[in-house]
């Protein structure tokens, strides 16, 4: 019986997640490897950053300018933004189409559309009112975006019509979001100690988990059938959704107390599970059993935090840290 509370609402398609457990690595096992690319974007702190889904862009939110940057050819993809729409960035992402980007203050968020020849346009803009917004997610085409807000509230923005829809899923702050690729279903993880699946048309709740103390962070796979979760403590789990029986895949298997997550990446098999924390911290984990695969350490100038990490081909993964750091590690247990 697992120690979590489940509430399941409605199931929608149903369909069974068969997850392959890796032959070649046992738990004693765990890679590591020197970083075989690093290139520093930034010289001051930053932050905000976004990887695209395949690791070619990198979005990097400096103090006075918001930068896109080609990570093959090391050239700016675009003029930097500057000015009042520069200031005090806390949130970006790119879209997985990679022709869309956000920036937010946490007040405001902008939408961008990248177009040829290294030209950009502003798609909108949209206000939080009375809110203040903490985290944002986009869908794979940049036709949604999910806003969680301070007071317990989420928005569903509609790109192409600017419609906001907003609806009332927590009773306290939302500290964390994730959006299906396709932008049909969102999760979202609150200090009221849920995580809860709803869907983005009508603000539905399919799914709600309950945890021991406040959710910090929350991830979804893109077919949306693939969800992770992790308090302040350490109720830290995978999920399967969608299906008849909200199940509990595996949980996280380390002896840390304590354990943040600044960003995460599903792999496109949903096998593994890459994490990025405080402290210059990479992790790979295995979905089936919560095994920890691989670890690496980003290259520290000052107090580093990983910002951001992406599987940026089955043979690497890249980061991007609180220094501006763009780095590339090796990746063996995927070939």
């Amino acid at each position: 019986m697992s120690r979590y509370s489940i509430y399941n609402f409605k199931a929608f398609i149903a369909m069974p997640l068969f997850l392959l457990s890796l032959s070649a690595c046992s738990p004693s096992q765990t890679q590591t490897s020197q970083a075989t690319e690093t290139h520093r974007y930034a010289q001051t702190t930053i932050k905000a950053a976004a990887i695209s889904s395949d690791g070619l862009l990198s979005l990097i939110a400096e103090p006075k300018q918001i930068c896109l940057w080609n990570n093959k050819s090391k050239q700016q993809q675009m003029p930097c933004i500057t000015g009042k729409d520069a200031e005090h960035i806390e949130l970006v992402g790119i879209s997985a189409s990679q022709q869309y980007f956000y920036t937010s203050n946490q007040m405001v968020v902008r939408l961008y559309q990248l177009q040829a020849n290294k030209k950009m346009i502003l798609v909108n803009e949209w206000y939080a009112d009375n809110n203040i917004i903490n985290d944002i997610a986009i869908s794979a085409n940049g036709d949604t975006l999910l806003l969680g807000y301070r007071n317990g509230q989420a928005s569903i923005i509609n790109t192409k019509t600017a419609e906001k829809s907003v609806f009332q899923q927590h009773r306290l702050d939302i500290n964390a979001v994730a959006l299906s690729a396709d932008g049909q279903l969102a999760f979202t993880g609150s200090s009221d100690k849920t995580a809860t699946v709803w869907k983005a048309g009508d603000g539905e709740k399919t799914a709600v988990y309950q945890h021991r103390t406040r959710v910090n962070h929350v991830d979804i796979s893109d077919d949306g059938r693939l969800a992770f979760a992790i308090d302040s403590i350490n109720d830290r789990a995978f999920w399967q959704i969608g299906g008849k029986n909200e199940t509990e895949l595996s949980e996280l298997q380390t002896s840390l107390k304590f354990l943040e997550i600044n960003h995460s990446a599903f792999s496109a098999d949903k096998r593994y599970f890459l994490t990025g924390s405080p402290k210059q911290k990479i992790m790979l984990w295995r979905v089936n059993d919560g095994e920890l695969v691989g670890q690496w350490q980003s290259a520290k100038i000052g107090r580093s935090s990983v910002l951001q990490v992406a599987f940026a081909s089955p043979n690497n993964i890249a980061v991007i840290t609180s220094d501006g750091n763009y780095q590339v590690f090796p990746l063996t247990l995927l070939n």
